[in-house]
């Protein structure tokens, strides 16, 4: 590095840190620079997870959290049963560009554009099978700006 390579590198790491869910940010990136990091901070990440309270912020319009545009992932049964308001369900498909193109059309119809969006996807669990399918296609399609939501969404 270079001693003008300084200013861009800072504004890389601002845009980032400008880009980057703020739960994001807490749970996986401050703690690196604590004098003891724990183990699972280290894990790899494909994509960001944010809190629940993030999101619903986000809903909110809450100028400190990124415009976020919810997609709900579980079944039909669970969805047509409690859904928060703003989102919007997807079916699980194989066809990867089917999935981006549903994505992308709803995106489209919020007046915002597609390819900078955030996109947050809730699942019905933690470790949701069909959240981790949804996110192996849509990285596959390189979609940027991928979130899930941390624990789910659960019915009662």
């Amino acid at each position: 590095m270079e001693p003008d390579d300084i200013p861009d590198f800072i504004e890389l790491a601002i845009n980032y840190r400008d880009l980057s869910p703020r739960s994001h940010l807490e749970m996986r990136i401050m703690p690196l620079f604590t004098a003891r990091p724990t183990s699972d901070c280290h894990e790899s990440i494909l994509c960001a997870e944010i809190t629940a309270s993030e999101a619903l912020l986000s809903i909110a319009g809450d100028p400190s959290c990124l415009p976020f545009v919810l997609f709900d992932v579980r079944s039909p049964d669970a969805f047509n049963q409690c859904h928060l308001h703003s989102t919007m369900h997807l079916e699980e498909s194989v066809d990867g560009d089917k999935l981006l193109a549903q994505l992308e059309h709803h995106i489209e119809s919020l007046q915002m554009p597609p390819e900078e969006t955030h996109v947050c996807l809730i699942g019905e669990s933690k470790n949701d099978p069909t959240v981790i399918s949804f996110v192996s296609q849509l990285l596959k399609k390189r979609r940027k700006y991928l979130s899930i939501i941390n624990g789910g969404f659960e019915v009662r």
